[in-house]
């Protein structure tokens, strides 16, 4: 993989960051909408997704248009900042891909790193909110992820289980 110069990477969290600021003016549910949009756009950008980035940005021109009221006069300068960043994750490159290995434990308060024991097979892992896999049967899964600073989430899925009567 030949990386991108960090210019192309910073050029777009530019964009990123105008668009969220541009976004930042409506309130409530939408808003929280919009601006998920945006950063996923991010991320997938830096996943060397960028077909799913456009489609991310789409979706947020879409729905600043299906609601002007809520944004009111910030409508046209946050279309242009949606447009600026797509045009932006198209044309350039992301860096390069890092591999991570990644081993989930379970929490223990009485050890003085607070781990405990592995966290097994099938622990969700997301980095930036975008899926990278599930845990092995040793609680470790091997990942492709973008290089520089991430956020790494680990979900541990439910064994609850409910039941309803039907009538």
């Amino acid at each position: 993989v030949k990386a991108a110069p960090p210019r192309a990477a910073e050029a777009c969290a530019r964009q990123r960051d105008d668009a969220l600021a541009e976004a930042g003016g409506a309130i409530g549910a939408e808003t929280r909408s919009l601006v998920r949009r945006i950063q996923n756009a991010f991320a997938l950008f830096r996943f060397h997704r960028a077909k799913a980035a456009q489609a991310q940005l789409d979706g947020a021109v879409r729905q600043l248009e299906s609601r002007p009221d809520l944004f009111r006069s910030r409508a046209e300068p946050t279309a242009k900042a949606l447009e600026a960043m797509r045009s932006c994750v198209s044309s350039s490159q992301a860096p390069g891909l890092a591999t991570v290995n990644v081993r989930v434990f379970r929490l223990d308060g009485g050890s003085l790193d607070a781990l405990g024991a592995t966290g097994g097979a099938g622990v969700y892992v997301r980095v930036e909110g975008i899926p990278v896999g599930r845990t092995a049967a040793g609680g470790t899964l091997r990942a492709r992820i973008p290089s520089g600073p991430v956020e790494v989430t680990a979900v541990v899925p439910s064994a609850a289980e409910g039941m309803q009567p039907l009538a």
